[in-house]
């Protein structure tokens, strides 16, 4: 009785079908994902509120893009501590955020508020525009 015996190489070339498919898809992900940053790049620089919003639904983790909302708001007269406010949640470590945050909290007469606002955005960057800032306070 003859036992059956694989063909050499067999499980060699199933090994590098399946990494090769493996490779293929984590390149895709990474393509797509890098496509859809640099679209929501694109649609930021062109400066416009729909493009705004746009940029924000293709990447809403980014903070940045909240902070300029919130200047666009501003400029068109609604509120924009909503989008100040998100993008502070998003990036924490933003002092030009909080400053934001504390000067419409002061516009707004929440002078605790915007006590907390500026003294966090001077702890988070100690150069003289989060602290002269707090300073005309």
């Amino acid at each position: 009785m003859q036992g059956k015996t694989a063909k050499p190489g067999a499980g060699a070339s199933l090994a590098r079908i399946v990494a090769a498919s493996i490779s293929t898809a984590c390149l895709a992900f990474a393509a797509y994902w890098s496509i859809r940053f640099a679209w929501a790049d694109l649609l930021y620089r062109a400066n416009t509120p729909e493009t705004i919003s746009r940029a924000i639904k293709l990447d809403p983790r980014n903070a940045r893009y909240r902070a300029w909302q919130a200047e666009l708001e501003e400029h068109e007269g609604r509120d924009p501590r909503p989008a100040l406010l998100a993008a502070s949640v998003l990036n924490a470590r933003d002092s030009s955020i909080w400053t934001r945050l504390g000067l419409e909290a002061e516009i707004a007469g929440d002078y605790g508020r915007a006590e907390k606002c500026l003294l966090e955005a001077a702890r988070i960057d100690r150069l003289s525009g989060p602290r002269t800032t707090l300073m005309n306070y």
